[in-house]
């Protein structure tokens, strides 16, 4: 979605400046996007991806990283899963 590309631009930036591989000091947040495993897990089911289920997103390849994102953003929806979003982003 062009319309949000900037939103995500923003977010990336802000949760792990652009590094798809990064964890968080106490390793409950991964990826580029740092989601919790939780959510992780389930937007692997979502974007049909039974084999990313078991893994750590910050294992996940970038674009698939990126398809997750998108999934979870769902056109704005899930904005509230990224605070930077209510600041500045």
């Amino acid at each position: 979605s062009s319309r949000f590309e900037g939103t995500r631009r923003c977010i990336v930036r802000r949760e792990s400046g652009g590094n798809y591989r990064i964890s968080s000091p106490g390793g409950r947040y991964r990826g580029a996007y740092q989601f919790n495993g939780g959510l992780a897990r389930a937007t692997a089911y979502k974007m049909g991806r039974r084999d990313l289920a078991g893994k750590p997103i910050s294992s996940w390849s970038r674009f698939d990283q990126d398809k997750a994102f998108w999934v979870v953003w769902n056109h704005g929806r899930g904005a509230g899963h990224w605070g930077g979003t209510r600041h500045g982003c």
